[in-house]
């Protein structure tokens, strides 16, 4: 029952419905700095924005895609969702994203592992329309950690070994496994519109930080839930404790979103 919260919770980061439908206007328009990484949201003008080859980004705009909301159902995973499209253009190379869902307002969608590296274009398309290029920014990793809000900030969604959610009442122990969920480890060699092969992404190696200590990850791969979805394995260092613990995760000279973790000394409530 746990596991299948924690599979609902990433579901739902994926494939959230609108509260409310906006009307599709004639031609999709892309916010200015509206691609950001889907799990940490972090604006176009840091560092640290880059969209991740191979994994889950965020399109923010108005009419982009259908008055009523749309996701993809089953696997493969569709280009085209709802009469919506996204492509991305880098280095004279176009590429057409993967999409989790649609509305009029928002598109989730996967960056394919092989688009080109750098700076280059986004369009979306509804129905036969296509909006006028945004900037985005591909890069070959830049980790962002998913939140409880879905919003970047606040609880990420972390769990144990036996997929209960991190909090308060269920902190962890200093020497357990903590499980990171997480999106933009890097491209896969696999399909990404397929549910992803497991194991380890080596070209990409990342280091986690938790309550300033480093911390090298038992795991750096794949979920086996979802198609983008990372999951990143570390245990609890010793002598760490307390109910918001800084959690981050680094790839190369890139630090994602920050989250708070729950550490208890024995039992599972923490205290500060």
């Amino acid at each position: 029952r746990n596991q299948h919260k924690i599979m609902k919770t990433l579901r739902f980061v994926l494939v959230a419905a609108s509260l409310a439908a906006i009307p599709a206007l004639a031609q999709p328009v892309v916010n200015a700095g509206g691609v950001v990484n889907a799990a940490s949201f972090i604006p176009q003008s840091f560092p640290n924005s880059g969209i991740a080859q191979g994994s889950v980004f965020s399109i923010f705009g108005t009419g982009v895609g259908p008055a009523q909301f749309v996701r993809a159902s089953s696997f493969p995973l569709p280009t085209n969702l709802g009469g919506s499209s996204v492509a991305v253009t880098v280095n004279g190379t176009t590429v057409n994203a993967i999409l989790f869902y649609t509305r009029a307002n928002q598109i989730n969608a996967l960056m394919p592992s092989n688009t080109p590296i750098g700076t280059g274009t986004l369009t979306v398309t509804d129905n036969g329309k296509t909006s006028a290029p945004a900037s985005v920014q591909v890069v070959a990793n830049n980790v962002g950690i998913f939140t409880v809000a879905s919003s970047g900030s606040g609880p990420g969604v972390l769990t144990n070994g036996n997929n209960q959610a991190n909090s308060f009442t269920l902190a962890a122990n200093p020497g357990e496994i903590l499980n990171i969920w997480a999106t933009g480890l890097g491209a896969i060699s696999g399909p990404d519109d397929e549910l992803p092969p497991t194991g380890n992404i080596t070209a990409n190696s990342p280091t986690a930080y938790v309550g300033g200590v480093q911390v090298t990850p038992a795991y750096h791969g794949r979920s086996g839930c979802c198609s983008g979805v990372d999951q990143i394995q570390i245990h609890i260092p010793l002598n760490v404790t307390g109910c918001n613990i800084p959690d981050a995760v680094q790839t190369g000279n890139t630090v994602c979103n920050f989250v708070p973790i729950s550490v208890a000394d024995s039992g599972r409530t923490c205290s500060d």
